[in-house]
């Protein structure tokens, strides 16, 4: 994807590569880094670009099209509105390595 089509608003598809200390899936086969909250590694998603910054973007998940195996359904109803809950849609196994580094 060129760096002209990139911009806010955009849809994008990519591969979730990993997870950052914060919790945010990184979508690294686009122009520039993009972080997509409640993802995993190994998920292809479809998401929307809300925000772009020098160096990396930031968007929010509009469909999983491939989960992981690790995924679980949400332990409180509010994990994808909320924010505060980064693994909540996530077995606990992969939860203690994704928190590990």
């Amino acid at each position: 994807m060129s760096e002209t089509r990139l911009k806010t608003g955009t849809i994008v598809e990519g591969l979730i590569d990993h997870v950052n200390t914060r919790g945010q899936g990184v979508i690294l086969d686009l122009y520039r880094p993009v972080l997509i909250p409640n993802t995993l590694p190994g998920e292809r998603v479809r998401g929307r670009i809300t925000h772009l910054g020098a160096h990396q973007g930031a968007g929010v998940v509009e469909e999983i099209l491939s989960p992981s195996r690790h995924r679980i359904p949400p332990v409180c109803p509010h994990v994808p509105v909320c924010g505060g809950c980064d693994f909540g849609c996530v077995d606990y196994e992969a939860q203690l390595r994704l928190k590990s580094g």
